[in-house]
């Protein structure tokens, strides 16, 4: 995640300068990836919290762990 947020920031730069339509579709193809990847990691802390807070059994903490991958 930090290597693809370097070099979204980079890209960003560069199209700041000046405009190139490969170096753009590259960007909106990198913020699309960040931004799936950041609502994977937000669902999984989510369902972690769950089961952190909850009182469920080994099975059904497996079950939830299961469902995540």
């Amino acid at each position: 995640m930090r290597i693809l947020q370097n070099e979204i920031a980079d890209q960003k730069t560069l199209l700041g300068q000046s405009y190139d339509q490969e170096l753009y579709e590259e960007y909106e193809k990198n913020l699309t990836s960040y931004y799936e990847c950041t609502a994977t990691c937000y669902a999984y802390i989510d369902t972690l919290s769950v089961i952190n807070t909850g009182s469920f059994s080994r099975e059904e903490t497996y079950q939830m762990i299961i469902s995540m991958m």
